[in-house]
């Protein structure tokens, strides 16, 4: 089955520095359903990011958590997508590249983050309906089963994706497996 690609704001839109020598799993498309195993959901659980956003704010909020994470010693920043409360898909680290979002279960796992602190409110419905359009393509494309779409929290003792997106994944996964089946 094919499932679109959703529209993705890229690196060179959103103003990114040249990454930092990432370790690459490969240059050839064809080899990718072959690494990736998992995807893993998180929050920018320390923004105060607005619920809505303009492509500017989106594009200058990308550079702010690049230059963080830079700022950790990382090559680029540790996501491979980011999701704004208007829905728009940012390109993060390329998926060529291994992701630095999960301590120790970083290699095979595809990492999505939104913008915003799900501790203390809801993910907009833009914003899910991206995850999961998102998240249909690329368990498509990498043939991840839906089961294996987790929240950070289900590697690691930490609050993120936040409780209010954490209680959402069984719904998300739902939405995402009617996709997949073609509904």
């Amino acid at each position: 089955m094919k499932i679109p690609k959703p529209t993705i704001v890229t690196r060179d839109k959103w103003g990114a520095e040249k990454e930092k020598d990432c370790s690459v799993y490969t240059n050839n498309p064809d080899d990718l359903p072959g690494i990736y195993n998992e995807i893993t959901i998180h929050h920018e659980a320390g923004a105060a990011a607005p619920t809505t956003m303009t492509l500017d704010q989106g594009c200058n909020r990308m550079q702010e958590i690049q230059a963080q994470h830079f700022n950790q010693g990382w090559c680029d920043i540790g996501y491979h997508y980011v999701i704004d409360g208007a829905g728009r898909i940012y390109s993060g680290r390329s998926i060529f590249q291994k992701g630095a979002h999960v301590e120790n279960h970083n290699t095979g796992n595809l990492g999505i983050c939104l913008m915003g602190n799900f501790e203390e409110r809801t993910p907009t419905e833009p914003q899910v309906k991206s995850l999961v359009n998102l998240l249909a393509f690329e368990a498509n494309y990498l043939k991840i089963p839906v089961g294996d779409i987790s929240g950070h929290r289900d590697f690691l003792a930490t609050a993120c994706p936040g409780k209010n997106l954490y209680s959402l994944l069984p719904e998300i996964r739902r939405r995402v497996s009617k996709i997949l089946e073609g509904g």
